[in-house]
């Protein structure tokens, strides 16, 4: 179903792993999510966060399910993490 609201867009975020924060660039056993001030990147609670997914064939390229988002006024992190819920929030 189309969103009511027209800046809110149904889409999916993709992203080239360049992420990197002051501790460390982005590696295997580390997951990436993106959070933001829109309900559908979890409104800065990483709980919520819209996790992200890479394979073997499209690594370093990861990118969410479709994912609902106000385009309007969008700001956001990615965040990697770990099993142990480990968090490093993207620098800037």
């Amino acid at each position: 179903p189309k969103p009511q609201n027209p800046a809110i867009q149904i889409i999916i975020i993709s992203y080239a792993s360049d992420f990197q924060t002051q501790k460390s660039t982005h590696k295997l056993g580390l997951e990436l999510a993106i959070t933001g001030n829109s309900a559908g990147v979890g409104l800065w609670n990483f709980k919520n966060a819209a996790k992200m997914e890479t394979t073997a064939e499209t690594f370093p390229v990861w990118e969410t399910q479709p994912v609902a988002i106000d385009t309007s006024n969008l700001e956001y992190k990615f965040i990697m993490y770990d099993e142990h819920g480990n968090l490093e929030w993207e620098d800037g």
